[in-house]
């Protein structure tokens, strides 16, 4: 009975240990005027995504310390990397981060010919 106990407690202090070690990062994406952006994909070492919501707020969580680099994309927008950040144990990330609009034209017309043969 007495090992019972004792494995069960272990047991119980491990899993504990291993479920609090966890990490989260949250935060809003904006553009140059502050405005929030939906709809951008948020990857966090091309291990963890999401997406921003409409009020451009995200949210990755359950995430095991260590460093690592936040990639943001969105249509219309430039790609974003970040330098590597390092989440430490327990630790809640609060972040807000601006990405600027593409300075591309898009084509509204081409001219082709298409040939059978």
């Amino acid at each position: 009975m007495k090992n019972f106990l004792f494995i069960l407690a272990i047991t119980f202090f491990c899993a504990k240990n291993t479920y609090s070690q966890k990490a989260s990062i949250s935060g809003k994406v904006m553009d140059n005027s502050k405005e929030t952006l939906g709809g951008v994909k948020i990857s966090l070492s091309n291990s963890l995504n999401t997406y921003s919501d409409l009020e451009g707020n995200f949210s990755l969580v359950n995430i095991t310390p260590g460093i690592y680099i936040i990639h943001f994309s969105g249509l219309g927008f430039q790609n974003k990397t970040t330098k590597e950040i390092e989440i430490k144990a327990d630790e809640n990330l609060l972040l807000e981060f601006i990405i600027e609009e593409e300075n591309s034209e898009i084509a509204l017309g081409s001219n082709f010919t298409a040939s059978k043969s």
